[in-house]
């Protein structure tokens, strides 16, 4: 009896330990990637260059931040408390409604940003028009709830390698661009396409 308790108490435990590493493993590859593609981008396009696609990133990433509802933490904590099938599909659908809204609000601001106070956020008129490109990719960050689907069912490696797929095919890019010396319109068309395309995986 007490051989079974202790099997009973060891299993998440267990689970949570491997889920862990996997999370630990797959944030360790990312950010190193990621590392690898900024030198890249920094050597390849300068400070000014590299200022500008910096402050496009950082200013769509604002956006989305602030107008997210994170709804990937709901998704578990409710999820993990309903039975039944039919019950998390609802959820699952009332989340990614949130997550579209959020991502269409956000793309919007993002737009009127860029096309109306350009000069404010420190661009000139052509890089925020090739920014718009990274405004509309906003569209597809709508995969919150779907994270948090990925989380409940215990799925984790599977985000971790659209996480790593996505870093290497980022780095792959900036290590393209730095050998055809592409001028930093190419990085605002690219950077936001490739990350698009994994976020509709």
């Amino acid at each position: 009896m007490k051989r079974i308790v202790l099997e009973t108490l060891h299993s998440p435990l267990r689970r949570v330990a491997r889920n862990f590493g996997i999370v630990t493993v797959g944030q360790a590859i990312t950010t190193i990637t990621g590392l690898a593609a900024l030198t890249l981008n920094s050597r390849a396009l300068g400070a000014e260059d590299l200022g500008k696609l910096l402050l496009i990133q950082a200013m769509c990433e604002l956006v989305t931040k602030v107008l997210a509802f994170q709804n990937w933490q709901s998704y578990v904590k409710v999820g993990s408390e309903l039975e039944g099938r039919g019950s998390l599909l609802s959820l699952w659908r009332y989340g990614i409604t949130l997550d579209i809204a959020a991502a269409i609000l956000a793309t919007l601001l993002a737009v009127f940003i860029l096309t109306t106070l350009p000069k404010l956020v420190g661009l000139d008129e052509e890089t925020a028009n090739f920014g718009l490109v990274y405004a509309f990719c906003i569209l597809f960050s709508a995969t919150s709830t779907s994270l948090g689907a990925l989380r409940l069912f215990d799925s984790y490696l599977l985000a971790i390698y659209i996480a790593a797929g996505q870093s290497a095919a980022l780095l792959t890019n900036s290590a393209i661009l730095f050998i055809m010396e592409a001028p930093v319109s190419a990085y605002l068309v690219t950077i936001p396409v490739i990350t698009a395309l994994f976020s509709s995986l």
